[in-house]
């Protein structure tokens, strides 16, 4: 049974809303359960819910990937009793590496966007399955 979500060939706001509230509730999920991958999901949703062109959903998932990552690492500071010393010190590095990002991404179109999203989850993927 196939279930139509487009009113006269554009996806309703009601039904937009919806799946982006699940594929947020499931982002933050996979987030809180591996410590990674949420905002890969969440990419994957609001492509196909917006469209493969736009930009809109590379931003808005770099947008949710922050708090959730950081309430996942609370939560994982808490329970496993890490120093956190141990990881302020990235911090300086990754703030310069998502700044560079962010500047390629504004720059870059939606193929090249695609297709390094696309190589970084194969060599992820392929990594943990050969492991």
């Amino acid at each position: 049974m196939s279930v139509n979500f487009f009113v006269n060939g554009k996806t309703s706001s009601e039904v937009r809303a919806a799946l982006c509230g699940l594929s947020a509730i499931a982002a933050g999920f996979i987030s809180g359960f591996l410590g990674a991958g949420g905002g890969a999901v969440l990419l994957l949703a609001l492509r196909a819910i917006y469209g493969r062109e736009a930009k809109t959903p590379y931003a808005a998932a770099l947008c949710v990937t922050l708090p959730t990552a950081a309430l996942s690492a609370a939560i994982y500071t808490v329970k496993t009793g890490l120093d956190i010393s141990e990881a302020i010190r990235f911090i300086p590095f990754a703030v310069i590496g998502g700044v560079c990002g962010a500047l390629f991404m504004d720059r870059a179109g939606s193929r090249t966007l695609e297709t390094v999203f696309a190589l970084i989850a194969l060599t992820g993927g392929c990594a943990a399955l050969l492991r």
